[in-house]
């Protein structure tokens, strides 16, 4: 099979998958352990004929819930028949559509990490003929208008047309809905589509311009959690001592990230969305991820990192609230400058 080819007919088995380990996966051990192994999923086109889609994405098969549908095992409970009927009695906001619609976002899916990993992949099970004949529903949010959609389209798939449903909608599809499953858990990553997936990006974005920052530091917006500490303190020693710049990806748009990251060697960011932009680096390029060495959900960019061909190395800071994961609106940081500088001296030496 060649790259460009897309997924067709494959199913793909139910296997362990076992990540290349972190560049300093000695220094913590015990915290790395439990990412280095995790399953993929067997996955498919499946079709029905009666089908209610949520607008946050939940499907039902008549009044039975499509587990698969919801953003995470945990939140299958979520979904539960009365809730079904609830929305359909009391939000009088519903939809009907005859047509052949594809259905596979979720709750979290208009988020950059959860659109690359979870939801992107599985566009790549489709021929692009068969979209043109489909309608593709998608989440309401300005994300998926401005850079999502753009992606799709980058990657050469032109649905019929794009039905975006609203949050409170309850949409009916009384004639064909496709529906795909997930190939993984959400925070874990498919290496196997997340290259094909890249290299049709790549392909329709060589002639792009592209810019020269081989060393990227992430600032985050100022309305996010999850702040570096020492922010000042970090910038002023990678910019002036090591020749880095600081990028804030929420100013650019889709095509000037993936232009810039194109040619980026090396990417050193707070755990977030923004190091999804992993997925455009050059293989054998770098991510240094700031990440507390507690209790923490899973190795979401470490795995995303390694399905793209990028190394990975985790800078291990100070929590202020130990109590607190990092993900979500979790703790803060305090980055220790040896600790940045050891990682530094790490890349340098194996890259001469």
């Amino acid at each position: 099979m060649h790259k460009e080819e897309h997924i067709k007919n494959i199913k793909m088995k139910k296997v362990d998958v076992s990540p290349s380990l972190p560049i300093n996966y000695e220094e913590a051990k015990s915290f790395f352990e439990t990412g280095s192994k995790y399953e993929i999923y067997s996955s498919k086109k499946k079709k029905y004929l009666f089908s209610i889609v949520l607008g946050t994405g939940g499907v039902y098969i008549g009044p039975f819930f499509l587990k698969d549908s919801a953003e995470g095992k945990i939140f299958v409970k979520n979904y539960p028949l009365k809730k079904l009927l609830y929305r359909l009695v009391y939000q009088h906001n519903i939809v009907r559509w005859f047509g052949n619609y594809v259905v596979f976002f979720d709750k979290w899916t208009a988020n950059h990490y959860h659109f690359h990993c979870d939801f992107l992949p599985r566009i790549m099970f489709f021929d692009k003929n068969e979209v043109k004949k489909l309608t593709l529903v998608l989440p309401d949010q300005n994300y998926m208008r401005k850079v999502a959609v753009p992606i799709i389209e980058m990657m050469g798939y032109y649905f019929k047309s794009i039905l975006f449903i609203k949050e409170k909608q309850n949409l009916l599809i009384f004639s064909k809905m496709i529906y795909l499953n997930k190939t993984h858990d959400s925070g874990y990553s498919n290496a196997i589509i997340n290259k094909k997936v890249k290299y049709e990006i790549q392909s329709k974005t060589s002639a792009m311009p592209k810019a020269a920052c081989p060393k990227i530091y992430v600032k985050r917006g100022d309305t996010y959690g999850r702040r570096v500490l020492n922010e000042p303190e970090i910038i002023n020693f990678l910019v002036n001592k090591h020749q880095f710049s600081v990028v804030d990806f929420d100013t650019l748009s889709i095509k000037e990230a993936i232009s810039l990251m194109q040619h980026c060697q090396i990417l050193i960011g707070m755990h977030g969305a923004a190091l999804t932009n992993v997925f455009y680096m050059p293989e054998n390029a770098w991510l240094m991820e700031f990440r507390w060495n507690g209790k923490h959900h899973n190795h979401c960019y470490w795995h995303l990192a390694n399905s793209v061909g990028v190394k990975y190395y985790a800078i291990f800071g100070k929590s202020d609230d130990e109590s607190k994961i990092l993900e979500g609106q979790g703790c803060n940081l305090t980055i220790p400058l040896p600790a940045l500088q050891k990682a530094l001296d790490t890349y340098y030496s194996l890259i001469d």
